[in-house]
């Protein structure tokens, strides 16, 4: 069924909680559209949510359905099947604003933010922590943005820059300082995240 909605779709997501069926979740001028079975069609989950016309990217953990929209101020929100949520910039639990790239692996969120395009931030275990102290790191210190983060097998993630690809190895460590960095391409890479 249409999203009801004749505005550009920003971003798709799956949702899934073990409180609720799974769901379609289709962001677009600036709310999230919600399927929950083609006999309903969508619904609007929440509306004003983002920045309407930013490309919006999602991760889920922990039965929360994170995003961030890019936007230099935009702040790292959360859909728990009912409401959105904002995490704040500072305090005991937070996230930078501006994140531009955001995915989930082995319960924690991964991210990369418009103030340092080259560095990897690491979340805590399953929560929307971000420690930009502790848990960041600076991939080939060149300058070049990341343009892709990809969940890959067993403990590692794969992380593209337009002309390299690093395979970062032993996420669940609870330090990104334990974490290994490879250079597995020094040629190629992908110019986007959706290249």
């Amino acid at each position: 069924p249409s999203t009801g909605s004749s505005l550009t779709v920003d971003g798709i997501s799956s949702y899934r909680s073990t409180s609720i069926s799974p769901q379609l979740a289709v962001f677009t001028g600036g709310n999230i559209k919600i399927l929950s079975s083609w006999n309903t069609g969508f619904t609007t989950g929440a509306s004003s949510a983002y920045t309407s016309g930013n490309q919006v990217a999602t991760a889920s953990v922990s039965n929360r359905l994170y995003f961030v929209d890019g936007s230099v101020s935009g702040q790292l929100k959360y859909w728990n099947g009912t409401t959105v949520t904002t995490v704040p910039i500072s305090g005991a639990v937070s996230a930078p604003a501006g994140m531009t790239h955001l995915i989930a692996s082995k319960g924690r969120l991964f991210a990369v933010r418009q103030s340092e395009p080259d560095t990897l931030l690491v979340g805590d275990f399953l929560s929307e922590n971000f420690n930009t102290t502790t848990n960041s790191i600076s991939l080939g210190s060149d300058g070049s943005p990341i343009t892709a983060i990809v969940e890959w097998t067993g403990d590692r993630i794969a992380i593209f820059k337009e002309s390299r690809v690093y395979v970062v190895s032993g996420i669940t460590q609870s330090s990104a300082t334990s974490f290994t960095i490879e250079t597995v391409e020094n040629a190629n890479g992908a110019l986007g995240a959706k290249a």
